[in-house]
């Protein structure tokens, strides 16, 4: 694939429901990061919502990347969160699926972009196998379960994704492991923190930012 040097590919996964957050998505991507390609891994939308998602971003001038994924590999998997959807699970499959990318940016569905991802895109990642922002919000029982701490456990709602290095590794085959493990116990996000324990680039946090969570007058965008 010939890429610019300023060319950016993120990726995200949608079914029926996330279509409108998707169109959002696109929206931003379009304001704040029109040199970015979006991959959205298709989970059994319809022919109907598929050409409203791309004749949507044809007309913002977004690129858009269209993928099938089957979620019925993943449908043995854990699904405690009553807000979740295995349609998470989708980002652990992304180096098989992007085998073209050396890396992606992974956005969650709800996520606004409101800044230009080039920098995001360009960071030195080293042996790192992903970039993301520390979860601080996470309960102390999931953060255990994993071997992580507080600080180092994070957020996979945003990540840059070391696509080259995971296949290179051979990560997928840990990743059918764990999802298949009668011994796991929480979701996709804690699954990707096993995968990538003390392999972690963390980012500022302003690259995964919770408006909920946080008023516009704390200091946490100055934080790490």
């Amino acid at each position: 694939m010939n890429l610019r040097r300023d060319d950016v590919f993120a990726a995200t996964a949608a079914d029926s429901a996330m279509v409108v957050p998707v169109m959002a998505l696109i929206n931003t991507l379009a304001l704040f990061s029109p040199n970015t390609t979006l991959v959205v891994l298709s989970v059994k939308l319809t022919e109907a919502e598929v050409f409203r998602l791309c004749q949507f971003a044809t007309r913002l001038g977004l690129r858009l990347r269209m993928l099938t994924f089957n979620s019925d590999i993943v449908q043995h998997t854990v699904l405690r969160s009553p807000h979740l959807s295995r349609v998470a699970y989708a980002r652990l499959f992304l180096p098989e699926l992007l085998p073209d990318l050396e890396r992606v940016i992974w956005l969650d569905t709800d996520t606004l972009v409101l800044e230009n991802l080039t920098s995001l895109w360009q960071i030195e990642m080293e042996d790192s196998l992903v970039a993301a922002v520390p979860d601080d919000f996470i309960q102390k029982e999931e953060i255990s379960d994993t071997g992580s701490q507080l600080g180092q456990y994070f957020n996979s709602g945003v990540m840059v994704m070391n696509l080259g290095l995971w296949r290179t590794e051979n990560l997928m085959s840990r990743v059918w492991d764990l999802i298949s493990s009668p011994n796991l116990i929480y979701e996709d996000q804690s699954v990707v923190n096993m995968i990538c324990l003390n392999r972690v680039h963390l980012l500022n946090r302003k690259w995964n930012f919770f408006t909920r969570r946080f008023s516009c007058s704390c200091d946490f965008f100055n934080a790490r």
